[in-house]
């Protein structure tokens, strides 16, 4: 049984009742053969090129990190015995894999404490922190949600989204699971 860690930037849209992060992830979502096909340049189907898991396992997924949210808990499942599906395409031959997925999502009340001077700089709006696509994106009302469109990152941003994720996963009580099954192999 391998083990397998993923962390996604997003989450916040994870839970809008239209599905906005199915029509917003195609990149994520994809690896479940989620996301609206679209030909690439050798017309193979998007989701055929980058699926690697079944698409009832998003179902899973989604239903354990609703729960781990709505329990103000982080946003992270670990699902255990997931098929990892054989995709040439992608260079993955089929296995049996323990799956951590952590989201980066809203920081925790402890995090916002700990980090409460910087995080002072979300008080601005995307528009007062010189963002466009050709400069790095700082510290805003959307942390931490990062729109892919910005080709670079502040320091100050990068800082508060490592802390964010790593605060996340180690608040999460699934994280020691994940943890013992990386050690029993």
């Amino acid at each position: 049984m391998k083990n397998v860690a993923i962390c996604y930037s997003n989450a916040g849209d994870f839970f809008q009742e239209d599905d906005g992060f199915q029509k917003g992830h195609y990149d994520f979502i994809a690896l479940f053969g989620k996301a609206t096909t679209a030909p690439d340049k050798n017309n193979d189907k998007y989701n055929t090129w980058r699926k690697v898991f079944k698409p009832e396992l998003w179902t899973s997924l989604v239903s354990v990190i609703k729960a781990e949210r709505a329990a103000g808990r982080p946003a992270v499942a670990f699902l255990r015995g997931v098929d990892v599906l054989d995709n040439k395409y992608a260079g993955v031959r089929a296995y049996k894999a323990n799956v951590l997925f952590a989201f980066n999502d809203n920081p925790t009340a402890e995090f916002k404490d700990k980090n409460k001077e910087k995080l002072k700089a979300t008080e601005k709006a995307a528009a007062e922190t010189y963002q466009s696509m050709f400069k790095a994106k700082g510290l805003d009302n959307d942390f931490p949600y990062i729109s892919f469109t910005y080709l670079s990152y502040t320091q100050d941003l990068t800082d508060l989204l490592v802390r964010n994720t790593y605060h996340n996963l180690k608040s999460s009580r699934h994280l020691e699971e994940f943890i013992k099954e990386v050690r029993k192999s």
